[in-house]
C-alpha cells in the first residue's frame, strides 16, 4: 500500500491515516481542477488512486517515499479537517493558506505533539483506552476496533502530524514536494493545472517572495557546515557519553559509528538506513569501499578511510560480529540497543540531534554563536561539513565532486565560493 489511508471518523481532529473512506472530501470527483477535456493517462477516478500512482512512479528510495508520504498525509489531513475540500479542488489561495498553516498548525493540541509510534498493538491500546478522553463517537469506534478478531495494530491516539510548526526550509521543502505531485497529475491528464507552478516558492509559506534569511540558508552550503572547532566539539560530546551500563555502552558505540559514518562517507541518513554492512566491500587491491545506491537511485562507490574502518570494526565487535563484513553480510548499518532490528532514519536523526545539543552545551561558555549553530544543525549538515572540509583541503574540485556524488561540478563549486570573505576583506581596507 502506498500511504496509509484516512480514518473515517476524524472530524476536525487529525489522526493517523488509516482505513480510507473514499468520500466526497478526498474523492475529488467534483474538483474544480479536474482535467475534463484531456485523456486521463492514469485510468483512475479518485485523488487517492492518483496519489498512489505518483508515489509508485516517483518515490524511488525508501527515504524519499517516507518524505513524500509524510507531506501528502499532512496535506490530506488539512484538506479534510480544515479546508473541507479535496486535492482536486485546491487553488493557489488554498496552498498559500496551507503554507501559513505549516508555520503554525492550530489548534496546537490537535496538530502538534511529541514523536510517538504511529500505531500500537491492540493489547497496549486496551490498557490505554481508559486513560484517554474520547468523544462518544470516538469511543464507539475504538471499542469496535478493540474487539475486532485480528491482530492489526491500531492508530495511536497520541500521535500528531507535527512536533511543531515548520521552519522556512521545511515549508519550502513541503511545497516543492506538493508542486511535484501536482505537476505529475497535470502531465498525466488528471488535473487541469498546477496551482504551485505560477510562481517560485519562498520562505514563510509565501509564494513568489524569498526572504534574505532564506537566501542565506539555501544560497551558501558552507553556512550549514561545521567549523573544525564545532566538529571537534561534536566528536567530544560523543566521547563524553556515559558507558557505565550495558545499555549506555551500546548507545555510545552506536552513536560513535553513526557520527563517523555520516562524516567519512558524506552520507545521507536515508542511505545508511537502507543499506547493510555488506555494502562495504574489500577490493582486490586491499582497499575498502562503500557501494551505495544514492539519490535518484544512482549507484556509486565511496572509498572508506582507516578511521571509519576502525569505527566499523569496533561497532561490529561490540555486536559480537566479526571485525569486518563480507559481501553477503545482511546486518543493517545501525541496530537498536538490543541488537535485534535496524533503526530508522528518524532514529538516526534523533541520535545526531542529541549529540548536537550536547556539543552546543560544551561550546556555550566560549562561543555562544557556535552553540546556537549546533542547536540548529541536522544530520545533513554533517554532509555539508564533509564536502566543505574536502574543498578546504584539496585543490581538485572534480575529486571532491566524485566523493560527494554531485552530478554537476557547479554544485561542488558552491562549497568553494568565498565571495563573502572577499567582501569582508575589502570593506576592512577603508576606514
Amino acid at each position: 500500500m502506498g500511504i496509509p489511508e484516512l480514518a473515517t471518523s476524524i472530524d476536525t481532529t487529525p489522526t493517523v491515516l488509516a482505513e480510507f473512506d473514499v468520500g466526497r472530501i478526498l474523492d475529488g470527483a467534483d474538483g474544480g481542477n479536474r482535467a475534463l477535456t484531456r485523456v486521463n493517462q492514469l485510468g483512475v477516478t479518485t485523488d487517492w488512486e492518483a496519489i498512489r500512482n505518483w508515489l509508485k512512479d516517483t518515490a524511488v528510495s525508501p527515504e524519499t517515499k517516507r518524505s513524500y508520504r509524510k507531506e501528502i498525509e499532512r496535506l490530506l489531513l488539512w484538506c479534510s479537517c480544515v479546508a473541507q475540500k479535496p486535492l482536486s479542488d485546491l487553488a493557489r489561495a488554498d496552498y498559500e493558506a496551507y503554507a501559513q498553516f505549516l508555520a503554525n498548525p492550530t489548534p496546537r493540541e490537535a496538530w502538534c505533539g511529541p514523536t510517538v509510534a504511529r500505531h500500537l498493538p491492540r493489547k497496549r491500546m486496551m490498557a490505554m483506552s481508559g486513560k484517554i478522553k474520547y468523544t462518544p463517537e470516538q469511543r464507539r469506534a475504538l471499542d469496535l476496533q478493540l474487539v475486532a478478531d485480528d491482530r492489526d495494530p491500531l492508530p495511536n491516539p497520541l500521535w500528531r502530524p507535527f512536533v511543531s510548526g515548520l521552519t522556512e526550509a521545511g515549508i519550502r521543502r513541503a511545497l516543492l514536494i506538493l508542486r511535484g505531485l501536482n505537476d505529475y497529475l497535470v502531465r498525466a491528464g488528471f488535473l487541469d493545472g498546477n496551482p504551485l507552478a505560477i510562481a517560485p516558492l519562498g520562505a514563510q509559506g509565501s509564494m513568489g517572495q524569498r526572504s534574505e534569511g532564506h537566501a542565506l540558508q539555501h544560497g551558501d552550503p558552507r553556512r550549514r557546515a561545521l567549523t573544525p572547532e564545532e566538529w571537534d566539539a561534536l566528536r567530544q560530546a560523543c566521547e563524553q557519553m556515559s558507558r557505565e551500563t550495558i545499555e549506555q555502552r551500546a548507545d555510545y558505540e552506536r552513536a560513535s559509528f553513526v557520527l563517523e559514518a555520516l562524516y567519512a562517507l558524506g552520507a545521507r541518513i536515508g542511505e545508511l538506513a537502507s543499506h547493510t554492512m555488506g555494502s562495504i566491500v574489500q577490493w582486490s587491491d586491499g582497499s575498502w569501499r562503500w557501494l551505495v545506491t544514492g539519490k535518484g537511485g544512482k549507484d556509486a562507490w565511496v572509498p572508506v578511510n582507516a578511521r571509519l574502518l576502525g569505527a566499523l570494526s569496533r561497532y561490529r565487535t561490540h555486536l559480537g560480529l566479526s571485525p569486518l563484513p563480507t559481501p553477503k553480510d545482511t546486518t543493517p548499518f545501525f541496530l537498536n540497543l538490543a541488537g535485534t532490528r535496524p533503526v530508522t532514519a528518524r532514529h538516526i536523526y534523533s541520535i545526531i540531534k542529541d549529540l548536537c545539543a550536547a556539543a552546543a552545551t560544551l561550546m556555550e561558555p566560549t562561543s555562544p554563536a557556535s552553540a546556537e549553530k549546533l542547536r540548529r544543525a541536522s544530520p545533513h549538515w554533517i554532509r555539508h561539513t564533509f564536502v566543505t572540509h574536502l574543498v578546504d583541503r584539496t585543490d581538485d574540485l572534480d575529486v571532491v565532486r566524485r566523493l560527494a556524488r554531485h552530478d554537476d561540478l557547479k554544485t561542488t563549486q558552491t562549497y568553494r565560493d568565498k565571495s563573502d570573505d572577499v567582501l569582508l576583506q575589502a570593506i576592512d581596507t577603508i576606514g
